[in-house]
């Protein structure tokens, strides 16, 4: 993910299973138990965790719930669309059909408890922990609705040239639907977010594995393969060990690097509501680099501080080094004779153990 990457922008990918491949597919999963739609969900799982940091996902899953609330329910024409937050985790063991199981019935637990929506639960996650909880994966099943396309639509209007989806907050949106006979399989996705090359591998291995289950019921009984694909492997196996060219910099200049770049993205965050952003963070650090030069500290000079670990000592810190100064962190236990020794010894020029007053910033 590309965290300030252009989110404007979505592009789909597709494949569609000829009716042959559906059959076989679908057959598949009713003799495992499984529905096609969680099966198919499974699929996607596994080819999106293959592709992640770690293999445990949260799916966003978009339910049609026209709640009995009136006899007369179904006579009204509108949005009865609700979700549900499907956690996949893949770290379990198992042959694809047992991972596939876990997520079924993990699916349906879920869903006895759909009165309180996945949208109410990410409010409740937010509200807990004091921040934006997100869950932007979202996978729909539109199996056993019929066909996207009704035959009048298709003879009145001939066969759709594309087609998109987008909404708010969502990064990835995985669809199946009924299409002439088999199954249309899409992926929409917000494609400036994601790094060059990502989003292929994750629709081909997810292609892959679907097409591989589709042939050989024996992929049913095993574990899932290696769904990175081998040229990306042979790159990582090469760089694995290699050394990296590390650029010579100052400690403290890549910080404000980014703080230029992203002013307004959090950069300190302490408990559940002090949050700092970066241009907030490099302004309030120049700040004390600026005091520090009218205290007549100099390049190389050693300025010791004596202060609590949170926000103040990362704003000295950052702020000593914006002077070209060495910092000397002191703990806030020790005693004064003791910090003073350590002064004296490291011929430190001043001692912080506030930081000082609001001012002009160093330019």
């Amino acid at each position: 993910i590309k965290p300030q990457g252009d989110d404007r922008q979505v592009c789909r990918r597709h494949h569609w299973l000829p009716p042959s491949e559906r059959q076989a597919f679908e057959r598949q999963a009713r003799e495992h138990g499984l529905t096609p739609a969680m099966a198919l969900a499974a699929v996607f799982s596994e080819a999106l965790g293959a592709w992640c940091d770690t293999p445990e996902l949260l799916l966003n899953l978009p339910l049609f719930n026209r709640t009995p609330l009136h006899a007369d329910v179904d006579r009204l024409v509108g949005d009865f669309t609700s979700s549900i937050l499907l956690a996949w985790d893949g770290r379990v063991a198992g042959t694809f059909a047992a991972r596939a199981t876990t997520l079924q019935r993990r699916f349906h637990s879920d869903v006895a408890h759909s009165a309180f929506s996945g949208l109410e639960v990410l409010r409740e996650l937010s509200r807990q922990r004091g921040e934006q909880v997100l869950a932007p994966v979202v996978y729909t099943s539109a199996l056993g609705l019929g066909e996207l396309f009704a035959e009048g639509v298709q003879a009145s209007f001939g066969q759709p040239a594309w087609i998109i989806s987008q909404g708010p907050q969502v990064w990835l949106d995985a669809q199946v639907t009924e299409l002439d006979g088999g199954i249309l399989v899409n992926l929409d996705a917000r494609e400036g977010l994601f790094a060059d090359g990502v989003l292929d591998g994750v629709f081909k291995a997810y292609t892959d594995l679907l097409q591989r289950l589709c042939f050989d019921p024996d992929a049913w009984h095993q574990a899932p393969p290696a769904l990175i694909p081998a040229e990306q492997l042979a790159l990582r196996q090469t760089m694995q060990g290699q050394p990296a060219a590390l650029p010579v910099k100052r400690l403290h200049e890549a910080f404000f690097a980014q703080a230029r770049l992203t002013p307004t993205l959090p950069a300190l965050l302490q408990g559940h509501s002090t949050v700092i952003g970066y241009g907030e963070l490099a302004e309030r650090a120049l700040q004390v680099a600026a005091y520090l030069e009218d205290q007549g500290i100099q390049r190389g000079d050693v300025v010791a501080l004596q202060l609590p670990k949170g926000p103040e000592q990362v704003i000295a810190v950052l702020g000593i080094l914006a002077c070209s100064a060495t910092y000397l962190p002191i703990g806030i236990d020790q005693p004064d004779a003791r910090c003073q020794k350590i002064c004296e010894s490291s011929d430190a020029r001043l001692l912080l153990k506030a930081l000082p007053p609001a001012g002009p910033a160093l330019d």
